[in-house]
């Protein structure tokens, strides 16, 4: 596994989308209608971009089969001029007329993230040919190690119900659950560090 670096987040975009084409979450911020398909790769290309590259813990294989966005303690909330910069891609990825609701629903999750210092997963996926050898976990791996050895937590979120066992497996147990009006249910899941 290796850092993602700028020249990959094209290829990634993509990777992320289709894993991600079938999950409630993404299913429910994304538009319905013709601008679908773009409005999930502007998602994700704002997740990578305007999120997460800029701390450096993105993590991917060599083959870009999959990519884990990983946020360091004390980052994880998007400051106000960042959410004001963001709202031309909120509108593209949602739509006008959904943004209010988008905007009630993920600020209700937002309440319930942990206080305790933590690593933030905010996304981890893989090509959906790929799926099921490995990668995800090793995708996580270099920063569940790191949170094992300096003994701090790891969060996340998932809408997808199939998802709670496979982070069950690396230690994540269930802390939340959030029924989003109109949207899926979402999972917030919490791990403690290991050892």
């Amino acid at each position: 596994m290796r850092k993602v670096r700028r020249a990959d987040v094209p290829t990634l975009v993509e990777v992320l989308a289709r894993a991600f084409d079938d999950d409630p979450w993404v299913n429910w911020l994304a538009r319905q209608d013709g601008g679908r398909a773009g409005a999930i790769r502007r998602l994700f290309r704002v997740c990578l971009e305007d999120l997460a590259l800029r701390h450096d813990e993105c993590w991917t294989s060599d083959a870009l089969a999959g990519a884990a966005l990983w946020i360091p303690p004390g980052q994880w909330k998007v400051g106000v001029w960042d959410q004001v910069r963001m709202i031309p891609d909120a509108v593209r990825v949602s739509g006008v007329g959904r943004v209010l609701s988008i905007g009630k629903g993920t600020a209700t999750i937002a309440k319930a993230h942990p206080k305790e210092r933590h690593w933030y997963l905010l996304q981890l996926g893989v090509d959906p040919p790929a799926q099921g050898k490995g990668i995800g976990r090793a995708l996580m791996a270099p920063i569940l190690e790191r949170c094992d050895r300096d003994r701090i937590g790891a969060y996340l979120e998932t809408a997808r119900e199939s998802n709670l066992g496979f982070y069950q497996r690396d230690g994540f147990a269930v802390t939340s659950e959030h029924p989003i009006p109109g949207g899926p249910i979402v999972w917030g899941m919490w791990r403690a560090p290991r050892g």
